[in-house]
């Protein structure tokens, strides 16, 4: 940016001098021709010449540069688009063909009511989810959620997990996500994703049951509205692997460690609400330690 303001001073500043030199120039040739009137007509031609001269010295200017903003908007709606494209329509194979069963998926729920500050008052255990883009099979040891309350509709979310087995390497340890809530009215639809990545491009996070106890708590988390049908009656959530990193479904509890009668009836519970389960993987909790 410095090369090209630089040059454009140079070629200015060069045009304001070839401009007032041609002024003195023509004053002198009008003094002459005064003096000598058989030398007019040469001395038309000089001028004209002179503005010729002048009209291609303005065109070499170059011309300024695009504005930085002007310049990333349109970075911005380009990408946009993409993703507009891929959202919409990009991965045929998979959206289309999943349009008409989008239409034997019954809408779900969302806990009415909720109080978000409770909800984030305890970490939760991940006891089963379907693997995503960020969250794949191999790195479902030890999965855990903790939240943060930083504003009524806002919190932050440091997600632990670990690699390979329950002695693996942490992942995600020190990357903190950011929670929002569109609607205040509806605090149990809820929007995840990076600090620095705009929203628009964070998923979805439903609460779509939920209930506190003596013993413990538990909750089932959506990533949005189930569109595919997997059998009658029960659909699941967008691929993992689309852009947005959309869908999901994770079965949260208080207790680390809980009885399997406590997931099977969450995963009946899901079942009621439309959720197919079959594929949940199950997260190994035994033998965790968290820092």
């Amino acid at each position: 940016m410095e090369c090209i303001g630089v040059r454009i001073e140079v070629f200015s500043l060069d045009f304001a001098k070839h401009k007032k030199n041609t002024r003195k120039k023509q004053r002198g040739r009008e003094r002459h021709a005064k003096q000598n009137p058989n030398i007019l007509s040469s001395d038309k031609s000089a001028r004209d010449h002179d503005k010729q001269k002048a009209i291609m010295l303005k065109q070499q200017q170059p011309r300024k540069p695009l504005p930085i903003l002007v310049a990333v908007f349109l970075a911005v709606a380009t990408t946009s688009s993409i993703i507009f494209a891929v959202e919409a329509g990009g991965a045929s194979s998979t959206f289309n063909n999943n349009n008409n069963n989008a239409k034997n998926c019954p809408p779900v729920p969302t806990v009415a009511d909720l109080d978000i500050a409770r909800y984030a008052s305890k970490p939760w255990y991940v006891q089963a989810q379907l693997p995503n883009a960020y969250q794949p099979v191999e790195n479902l040891f030890c999965v855990r959620a903790v939240y943060t309350v930083t504003s009524p509709t806002t919190l932050d979310v440091f997600n632990f997990a670990r690699k390979g087995s329950v002695e693996g390497a942490p992942t995600n340890e020190d990357m903190v996500l950011n929670a929002y809530i569109p609607d205040v009215d509806v605090k149990s639809k809820l929007k995840v994703g990076p600090k620095f990545v705009p929203r628009v491009l964070y998923g979805d996070y439903w609460i779509v049951a939920y209930e506190e106890g003596e013993s413990g708590g538990w909750a089932i988390i959506s990533g949005g509205q189930p569109t595919i049908e997997v059998s009658e009656g029960l659909c699941t959530t967008k691929s993992a692997d689309n852009i947005r990193n959309q869908g999901g479904l994770w079965l949260f509890t208080r207790e680390k460690e809980v009885s399997p009668d406590l997931i099977e009836m969450m995963k009946k519970k899901a079942n009621e609400l439309g959720i197919d389960t079959s594929m949940l993987v199950t997260v190994q909790q035994t033998g965790c330690e968290y820092p």
